[in-house]
């Protein structure tokens, strides 16, 4: 049987496209993020995922320099240049999740040049994961690793995007991140991750039934009149009530 803890204590945040089919919004997150990001649900829900937390959002309002650990190393061109590609990487595969939403799972077409690693999910939709450098609420910046997987409901077809975050600091540090995206290398250094990410996803049991059983609840929780509550409930503590 599936430990439920593995699930809602890690950092999760589920994620619908908006009405143009371009973007992610945040429709709920877990303790753990809010622990993390230090936003509370009330300023997570709603917002734009790849400008709250990732570089999308550095890019529009600015970054301090000095957060950068280890960045020292690196030419102001390199960086400039390693946050604006990591910012155009993720706003590609947020374009390409978003419309995928949109279509119902239509046949899967993604952009040229991806610098993410896709595959197919084998429940109706698609896995994908990436590195991206998020933001904190205080301003501390760290190497984030993130898996979303994109699937509707089994039963309804409604369809949402789960993502998991967790630092990679230890073994990617920001400067390395950066390098690699400054020099067009980033796609073969996600890659290289692909390893350590499905033992990360065999450790969260999300191979499993239940695993897709838990991710319908937590989508008909967000679907219901009761959600609007979520901005200012805890995910966790949704989670806890779908488990017991």
């Amino acid at each position: 049987m599936m430990d439920g803890s593995k699930h809602h204590r890690s950092r999760f945040c589920l994620l619908r496209s908006n009405f143009s089919g371009k973007a992610l919004i945040t429709t709920l997150a877990s303790k753990a993020i809010q622990r993390r990001s230090g936003y509370c649900a009330s300023h997570i829900h709603g917002k734009r995922y790849g400008e709250l937390f990732g570089t999308m959002g550095l890019v529009k309002n600015g970054v301090d320099m000095a957060m950068m650990r280890g960045a020292s190393q690196l030419t102001p061109e390199e960086l400039k240049a390693g946050v604006l590609n990591l910012r155009d990487s993720f706003a590609s595969l947020e374009r390409n999740l978003a419309a995928l939403l949109c279509r119902r799972w239509q046949a899967h077409q993604t952009d040229s040049g991806n610098t993410f690693a896709s595959q197919q999910c084998p429940i109706h939709g698609m896995f994908t994961f990436t590195l991206d450098l998020h933001r904190s609420r205080k301003g501390e910046l760290h190497v984030c690793e993130q898996v979303l997987i994109a699937q509707r409901h089994s039963t309804l077809g409604w369809p949402f995007v789960l993502v998991f975050q967790r630092d990679i600091g230890q073994e990617v540090p920001i400067s390395r991140l950066l390098k690699a995206a400054a020099t067009d290398k980033l796609f073969q250094l996600v890659q290289s991750r692909g390893e350590a990410v499905q033992q990360w996803l065999s450790e969260l049991s999300m191979a499993t039934f239940e695993a897709v059983v838990w991710f319908d609840q937590l989508v008909m929780h967000c679907q219901q009149p009761r959600c609007k509550v979520a901005i200012v409930a805890s995910a966790e503590e949704v989670a806890d009530d779908i488990i017991t």
